[in-house]
């Protein structure tokens, strides 16, 4: 990328900060992009792992309300991977 400079081949700090905002946007870019293309058993794979390190360190907190749901995704989940073989 290149910047542009002013008069005395200085950058300024707003063409800093523009340049900054600038290389951010195209890292979110790139992760929207990777994003849209990760696969739903990916994305079931990451959750797994986040609670699993939730449950690791000791704040993964289960209410009981909730355990339903996990049973049902869970049911979900099998079903699906029955579906795929």
């Amino acid at each position: 990328m290149i910047k542009d400079v002013n008069y005395n081949g200085v950058m300024t700090e707003k063409e800093d900060m523009l340049a900054y905002k600038k290389g951010w946007e195209a890292v979110a870019e790139v992760e929207r992009e990777e994003l849209q293309n990760t696969s739903i058993e990916e994305k079931w794979r990451q959750l797994i792992s986040i609670i699993k390190l939730a449950i690791g360190l000791g704040i993964f907190i289960s209410d009981p309300s909730e355990e339903a749901v996990y049973e049902q995704w869970a049911k979900l989940k099998e079903n699906m991977t029955l579906q795929i073989e």
